[in-house]
């Protein structure tokens, strides 16, 4: 019997069709590894963003010892001004109390949260400023002592090896945000480099998945889309991190530059203080002198020839109403120097970096005082006239240092676009601050120079944009004012553009500020940086 044998057709399958699934199949492995990859991006700099805050925050606190420092330092030398021992021994005890809650807090979080191989450097220098504390206090305690038994020339001789120890201990100080700043710096470096090698990786696989794309046209559109959107969120995210190592440059060099100007008025007034002292002593022993003359020319109306041509050479006349008037202005002289360093101290705030209730208004003024320099007549320009229109405000609650850098900033970009705009008109700066609706008040600060084109407004508040000339502007000063205010005090900070000339820029911020909102949007900070653009530009 012959058997049946049935052949099937064999099935056969066109090669681009094979080639099709393992391109369709590369695809579906470059996206998931292009996705890997930006998600890695993004988790690498978020904690970037994270620790670098930190370790901003870690100098910051290195800082406020600097002026706690001070404030330790200060009743030892104050009290040969008041000799009021017992007063200012309290006031050393209540600042060397508030140091050494400072240290325990940065030596416990750096115990806590730093590694072993970053922290042990850190708190050895920790340890070295402690013991130059101590040896500078047991200084004072000296000097305190010795006025206590009437000995002011002892105490004199000690006051300069306290000054010998406060110098140690402002070495000390320097030498740990010195290391504290290099070990950031190291940091930096290593998540660079990381993100870097991530970043390159990320490209390798866009470049895999726009080859892939050429054979995967089902595919392509929606590949093509996210290689673009992923290449942006790159570009963003190296940007917030070069924002984000901008503003801790800026950071440290306003905390060395709060630090130098907390150092100089502490050096300027202690001299100063030494000779309006000497003044009013003086004052009083040139008018018993000149009372003695004049009861001594009653007394003896007819002195000898040789006496009289004495006084006529010397003008004993001029003598006796000059010398009043010549005492006179050296008082005037110090007290402008006082006033001065005042005006420093008050603007620096480097004993106030934590949010406290202030008059804004002093605020203003501690600027324009350290700017008068520049608002002075010069060759270009006449002097520039400063116009004030202040409402009754109440106290605000901020914080003073960061808000005095923004007044700061606005007011010497005024005086830098009268400069650019010189005219026959008389250059002015006008100041005026309203109560709010809202619970708010607002800064207005306005100038009368060439004004701000509206391409320009449109990127004021954008990091590294100036139009000023290369070496003059770092770009940077509007854009950390506008976090200032915005971020940090949870205000507005706007360019509003002027019906005749200049620019008028307004800041508004609460009186008083959200404690929890201040709180999540520290928190959520960098989350926002890596998931979001910065906020439109006004």
């Amino acid at each position: 019997m012959n058997k049946v044998i049935t052949f099937k057709p064999q099935q056969n399958y066109p090669k681009w069709y094979i080639g099709y699934y393992c391109l369709a199949a590369f695809s579906l492995v470059a996206v998931i590894a292009n996705l890997y990859f930006s998600n890695r991006i993004t988790s690498l700099y978020q904690g970037t963003i994270v620790v670098n805050q930190q370790w901003a925050d870690r100098r910051n606190h290195i800082s406020e010892l600097g002026a706690l420092a001070s404030r330790v330092n200060a009743p030892g030398n104050d009290v040969f001004e008041s000799r009021n021992v017992v007063a200012e021994s309290q006031r050393m005890r209540v600042a060397l109390t508030l140091f050494t809650n400072q240290m325990k807090t940065i030596q416990a979080e750096v115990y806590r949260n730093v590694h072993p191989d970053l922290s042990t450097p850190i708190l050895a220098e920790l340890r070295v400023v402690n013991r130059c504390m101590t040896e500078m206090v047991n200084e004072a305690d000296l000097i305190f002592s010795y006025f206590q038994r009437n000995l002011p020339n002892l105490a004199g001789e000690r006051m300069a090896i306290m000054d010998q120890k406060f110098a140690g201990l402002t070495e000390a100080l320097h030498n740990l945000e010195t290391k504290v700043s290099r070990t950031n710096t190291q940091l930096l470096e290593q998540q660079a480099e990381m993100a870097m090698l991530v970043q390159k990786l990320g490209y390798i696989v866009a470049i895999l998945v726009l080859l892939i794309v050429s054979g995967a046209v089902l595919y392509g559109r929606k590949i093509a889309q996210q290689v673009r959107s992923q290449e942006a969120d790159i570009q963003r995210y190296i940007q917030e991190l070069h924002r984000t190592q901008a503003q801790l440059i800026q950071t440290e060099k306003m905390s060395s530059l709060g630090q130098l100007v907390a150092g100089i008025a502490h050096e300027i007034n202690n001299p100063v203080n030494f000779v309006q002292g000497n003044l009013n002593h003086a004052l009083y022993y040139m008018q018993s002198l000149l009372e003695l003359i004049y009861h001594y020319q009653i007394e003896c109306p007819s002195p000898s020839a040789s006496l009289q041509q004495k006084i006529e050479d010397i003008d004993l006349n001029f003598l006796r109403d000059d010398l009043p008037k010549l005492l006179n202005s050296m008082k005037i002289g110090t007290e402008r120097i006082r006033g001065i360093v005042q005006s420093l101290r008050q603007f620096s705030h480097m004993d106030e970096a934590e949010m406290k209730t202030v008059d804004i208004h002093q605020g203003i003024d501690s600027a324009l005082m350290l700017l008068q320099h520049r608002l002075q007549e010069n060759a270009r320009r006449p002097k520039i006239i400063i116009l004030k229109d202040y409402a009754q405000l109440p106290l605000v609650e901020c914080y003073p240092s960061s808000l005095n850098q923004v007044f700061m900033n606005l007011l010497t970009n005024a005086v830098d676009a009268i400069e650019d705009g010189v005219d026959r008109h008389t250059p002015a700066i006008m100041i005026r601050t309203r109560r709010s609706a809202g619970d708010r008040v607002s800064i207005s600060i306005a100038d009368n120079g060439p004004g701000i084109p509206d391409a320009v407004r449109a990127k004021l508040f954008d990091p590294f944009f100036t139009t000023k000339p290369v070496g003059k502007g770092t770009g940077l000063g509007l854009s950390i004012s506008y976090q200032i205010v915005v971020e940090q005090h949870g205000g507005t900070l706007e360019c509003q553009p002027r019906r005749d000339r200049g620019a008028e820029f307004v800041v508004e911020i609460p009186v008083r500020q959200q404690v929890c909102n201040l709180v999540a949007s520290s928190l959520l900070s960098a989350t926002r940086l890596a998931y979001q653009p910065k906020a439109a530009s006004i």
